[in-house]
């Protein structure tokens, strides 16, 4: 009974509402007034509405209706949905019968417009739906999840499975079209928003006599005026201008049109790919895309705009009123009238043997970690860690996060490792492009910085420029042309949308595409000057040409940019008449170094006042960074015979100075060679190279830090840009001093993997140069004739003065130094006390694999071990690795895991590490959002080394700082030469080289006293126990008087010149040269009636010490001449022998 008397006044109150159609004022501010007391109603078909919100679990947006009802007059706003927008989504009935208006106008801003007077009256707030499906979804509530921000289009929540599969990926369409009713009698209706509403209603759009329209203009030139009932097809090139005036746009509604398809490009450098993006629909006044930082691995550069950067684009021309007449852009996209819908011609797959869902590429992850550690969805302000330690060359981690529990669990292998590499992983709710994430958190922060907190920030998307033919062998497309953007475009005011077609075109002579009109290696060297091709100019005027201009620009790790620019305007008539005869323009660049380069082709508008890229060529510098042994050589082993038993080339090379990529040594050490290599003669190696990581080359392991898109753009092995025809493999003869006799012109190989023999005894270098790269890779290799026996050389010499000194030594003038040099590969890289599976690649000095015992012999006595001097060895023990670490650095993680100035047990909680951190960051930090700590590891295996591939700490507040962080645009500015710091003085350096070779026994202190007749050194084993017979020397001690007697053959005037000794001699003679003497020593004997015994060549050692073997000569007296190659020794001796 009461349900019937319901539905009966309702039915009253309807009829009373429901009246005959009057005339309906449709105002210039968008409202519209009901005059009558019949009710109307008016219907706004195809209006946008975001079925998102039906899943949200609350509204945060202002909704309601703004208007006037009078005595009797009532307001009804019905939404319709659903395929046939006949699903009533919700219903709202207001009215007023009372002699006076009930409510009280609500102080407050609605949507933007402050209500102020009774005439304008907030009829109702906060419209609820009356359908509402919760059991369809659940939303998470953590706001604080990264995945939050990033999954939802409006930014302020995301769903769980699997009601979520519907959403993601594009499967389902947000933005879907209603029916919206508004009717109403004797009332004014000014505003409506409800929610889900994507765009404000212009109400007054139902006029049949004023409808919205744009008239476009190409170059100045009108080309069509669009209605809604029309959709015109515009022909244009890109670099064109166009122009949208606006027509009948109800002036006084202050509301912006907004564009749909009107695409625009840029360049992407990030995760170490250059690309060239296109973000699908931009609107006036938009912020443009900006990539504030990027992880360079063990350190992130954070970008400054260019000098002249306009971070948005173009904005609305207003009339003096403020009124909205015409919008002008510049085309940058080719763009086909008859596409609807952009697919890309090939999707770079991901690796398809990870167990889970993996990014591109080692530096895409660590960009992300490094963004979800920001932990605020609205990017509004910095909210997570104070630090994060990224301590591994593939790991990042948080410090003192839910990762560890340091105060329970203090992690025992090092300062917080990481095993499980998690940035490889994609998680739930980024987005398939990194890009986007990171240019959406930009937008986001920026207008948070600028106190426009927008929750319903839109995800940002864009894609990568493709041509047709896009695929892992073709991976600039085959020059049929570009894969264009769609070319239907829209404007829509409020609830009113025109539409129109834009056929757009390269303004080239040719239709080859984006990328097919630069010719010329992808694959330069470092700071090589190549020379291009430009094409796609036959037939283009002079005055056309002028237009054009190429740009070559390089970027380093830290940020800094170098572009060489060349304009065509500046090309005389006789060179522009040229080009447009034959269609090309040749042109030189020098390359930059690591890091990223491109070349660019511009092109200005109509009145030079813009430009926009026409097509560009990623460049992917060479750098020759390993020399490597990944699989062994049979018969020579130089290394573990392991896949990825990488040699790492020497990081302490100097020959490019201020480039943070390029490895530097601290303090005036420049160590050329990579590793030193002893080998016998007629030995045959075969080394690899390859080039810096990501490797460009073909690698011999496994690739998967390697994305897809990257491999197909690798150098190839074999044609005419191949690793075969640009990498060529040098021996250079070495003088005995290390410097280069002559520089071969003649390469003795060439490619990826390089064998040789080696005949001819003597030192090299094996040079490794890629074409015209200004950095080359080098190895030394020595050639020796041992006998079966002999597997390295011992020599006895004065203590240097400099060697005294860093003893603190005096007394050192009555000691000798043995050491032990130019030993055989085998027993420092297989047989050595300190070798490893795989063979460290990060060593230098050969990791110091090798360490030696001594013994001695006098007359009958064997002494099975000899060692340093008490004094000496006790400077050894007490030698301090802490009188050269610095406060701040970074251990490998070994058996001491922590800084010298660390104490573990201190690592208890958060804040005690902060602290640690906070006392790192000082006023002279050069880059205040990291500090690049010097790596120096110290275990059993290494013991002390140094690696300029550094670790890095990130101060993230300083990161993300609104004002001088990643997003700002504005970080400091740094040099290159402010990066490192020497930390190490060459005296401490000097110093602790020399306590390494006496720790590992690679030297010996001895007293000039000692009673021994022979120094024998020998290698040990990785036990300690066993060892190999390296080599032996004579000690050099004075003899007595009836020796010096009999030694004819030494002159007094050169003793400490020129010696020969023992003489007489028994078994062997030695033959000391002056230290002036160089180069190859030749020799004969003659016996005393002067017929040549023996003429030999020789190498003299380091010590110019010959040793000859009289074993099997008769007693008597003989005659030796010495002439040395470089005649600075030519001279007779006598000899005897007696057995």
């Amino acid at each position: 009974m009461l349900m019937k008397k319901f539905l009966l006044t309702l039915s009253l109150l309807l009829y009373a509402l429901i009246g005959y159609s009057q005339s309906i004022t449709y105002n210039d501010d968008g409202s519209v007034s009901y005059n009558t007391t019949t009710l109307q109603t008016i219907t706004y078909d195809n209006v946008d509405f975001n079925y998102m919100e039906l899943l949200k679990p609350s509204n945060q947006d202002p909704t309601g209706i703004i208007g006037d009802i009078n005595q009797g007059g009532g307001i009804i706003l019905e939404v319709y949905g659903g395929p046939d927008k006949d699903e009533l989504i919700f219903k709202k009935i207001l009215v007023l019968t009372s002699s006076s208006f009930g409510g009280n106008t609500e102080a407050k801003t609605w949507h933007g417009i402050q209500v102020q007077s009774d005439n304008t009256k907030l009829l109702a707030s906060g419209l609820d739906f009356t359908t509402f499906s919760p059991d369809h979804c659940s939303a998470l509530k953590e706001k604080s999840l990264f995945k939050a921000a990033m999954v939802s289009a409006n930014g302020d929540f995301t769903f769980e499975n699997p009601y979520s599969d519907c959403l993601k990926d594009n499967n389902y369409k947000q933005i879907q079209k209603v029916k919206v009713k508004v009717t109403g009698k004797s009332a004014k209706v000014k505003r409506i928003k409800f929610p889900g509403q994507v765009q404000e209603l212009v109400l007054a759009s139902a006029n049949p006599n004023k409808q919205f329209s744009v008239t476009i203009y190409i170059n100045g030139i009108q080309k069509a005026t669009i209605t809604p009932n029309s959709i015109p097809t515009i022909n244009a090139k890109v670099g064109d201008d166009v122009k949208f005036v606006f027509n009948n746009s109800f002036p006084n509604f202050k509301r912006v049109p907004v564009f749909d398809g009107i695409p625009a490009t840029w360049i992407a450098q990030f995760a170490g790919e250059s690309k060239f993006y296109c973000t699908p629909s931009i609107q006036p006044n938009e912020r443009k895309p900006w990539l504030g930082f990027d992880s360079q691995v063990h350190g992130s550069l954070l970008r400054r705009y260019p000098s002249g950067y306009h971070d948005r684009f173009p904005d609305f021309q207003k009339d003096s009123q403020g009124n909205i007449i015409s919008w002008s852009f510049m085309l940058q996209r080719e763009m086909d009238a008859n596409k609807t819908t952009y697919t890309p011609v090939y999707k770079w797959p991901k690796e398809k043997t990870a167990p889970v869902k993996q990014r591109n590429n080692q530096k895409e992850g660590l960009n992300m970690e490094l963004l979800k550690a920001y932990n605020d969805p609205y990017f509004q302000s910095y909210k997570g860690e104070d630090y994060i330690l990224g301590s591994d060359p593939d790991e990042i981690f948080y410090l003192a996060g839910q990762d560890y529990d340091t105060f329970r669990n203090p992690p025992l292998q090092g300062l917080l490792r990481k095993t499980d590499e998690v940035w490889k992983r994609v998680e739930y709710g980024e987005s398939e492009d990194p890009i986007n994430d990171v240019i959406t958190a930009y937008l986001k922060n920026r207008n948070a910085s600028e106190g426009t907190t927008d929750l319903s920030c839109e995800k940002y998307d864009s894609y990568e420029i493709q041509d047709n033919g896009t695929s892992s062998s073709n991976p600039d497309g085959t020059g049929t042309g570009n894969n264009k953007a769609p070319g239907l475009c829209k404007i829509t005011l409020g609830n009113i949308t025109v539409k129109f077609k834009l056929n757009v075109t390269s303004p080239l002579a040719n239709q080859t595409g984006f990328y097919a009109n630069i010719v010329g290696s992808r694959w330069p060297g470092w700071d090589e000057t190549l020379s291009y091709n430009f094409q796609g100019f036959k037939g283009i005027s002079k005055e056309e040409l002028r237009k054009y201009f190429l740009v070559c620009i390089s970027e380093n790790s830290i940020g800094n940019t170098r572009k060489q620019i060349v304009y065509l305007k500046n090309f005389n008539d006789s060179k522009l008449n040229t080009i447009s005869q034959s269609g090309i323009v040749t042109q030189s660049f020098t390359m930059g170094g690591n890091g990223y380069n491109n070349l660019e082709l511009y092109k200005y508008n109509s009145n030079s006042n813009d430009s926009t890229i026409i097509g560009g060529k990623e460049l992917l510098t060479i750098v020759l960074r390993f020399i490597t042994v990944p699989n062994g050589n049979p018969g020579m082993q130089l290394a573990e015979t392991s896949d990825g038993s990488y040699i790492y080339l020497e990081e302490f090379r100097n020959s490019k100075p201020n480039d943070p990529l390029y490895m530097q040594r601290y303090g005036r050490y420049v160590k050329k060679y990579t590793r030193e290599y002893v080998i016998q003669k007629d030995s045959t190696l075969t080394f690899y190279t390859l080039d810096s990581d990501p490797f460009t080359f073909y690698n011999t392991g496994t690739e998967w830090y390697l994305s897809s898109r990257y491999q197909a753009k690798r150098l190839p092995l074999t044609g005419s840009e191949s690793q075969e025809t640009n990498v060529k493999y040098y021996l250079d003869p070495l003088n005995p001093d290390g410097s280069v006799k002559q520089l071969s012109s003649t390469p003795v190989g060439s490619g990826s993997k390089f064998t040789y023999s080696y005949r001819t005894l003597g030192d090299y270098q094996l040079r490794v140069k890629y074409r015209g790269s200004q950095l080359d890779a080098y190895h030394r290799i020595k050639v020796v004739d041992y006998s079966d026996n002999k597997k390295g050389r011992v020599n006895i010499r004065e203590l240097t003065q400099k060697e005294r000194d860093l003893l603190n030594f005096p007394e050192g003038t009555n000691y000798y130094i043995a050491e032990v040099k130019d030993v055989l590969c085998k027993y420092k890289f297989v047989d050595g006390y300190r070798c490893q599976t795989p063979i460290n690649r990060f060593g230098r000095y050969n990791d110091y694999h090798d360490s030696y015992k001594w013994r001695a012999s006098a007359g009958v006595t064997f002494h099975d071990r000899i060692y340093n001097p008490w004094g000496i060895q006790n400077k050894i023990d007490t030698y301090s690795e802490s009188s050269w670490h610095p406060f701040n650095w970074v251990r490998h993680f070994s058996e001491k895991p922590y800084p010298s100035t660390i104490d573990p047990s201190l690592f208890r909680n958060k804040n005690d590490l902060t602290s640690y951190f906070d006392d790192m960051f000082t006023e002279k930090t050069p880059e205040p959002w990291q500090v690049r700590p010097p790596w120096a590891p110290v275990s059993v295996v290494e013991k002390e080394r140094f690696r300029t591939n550094i670790k890095v700490i990130y101060r993230m507040n300083k990161f993300f700082d609104n004002q001088a962080g990643a997003f700002s645009g504005n970080p400091k500015s740094i040099s290159s030469s402010e990066v490192y710091n020497n930390f190490i003085t060459d005296e401490q350096e000097d110093l602790k080289e020399l306590m390494n070779d006496l720790i590992f026994g690679r030297k010996i202190i001895i007293p000039k006293n000692a009673i021994y007749d022979l120094i024998i050194a020998e290698n040990l084993d990785s036990t300690g126990d066993n060892s190999t017979y390296i080599g032996e020397c004579p000690f050099p001690h004075p003899r007595n008087s009836s020796e010096r007697s009999l030694s004819l053959a030494v002159n007094d005037a050169h003793v400490g010149e020129f010696e020969i000794y023992p003489n007489p001699c028994n078994e062997k003679v030695y033959i000391q040269l002056p230290l002036t003497a160089n180069g190859y020593v030749k020799y004969n004997i003659y016996d005393i009636s002067g017929k040549i015994i023996v003429a030999n060549d020789c190498t003299m050692n380091d010590n110019n010490r010959i040793e000859i073997n009289t074993t099997n000569y008769s007693e008597g007296i003989y005659i030796i001449q010495l002439q040395t190659s470089d005649g600075s020794l030519n001279r007779k001796e006598k000899i005897v022998i007696r057995h």
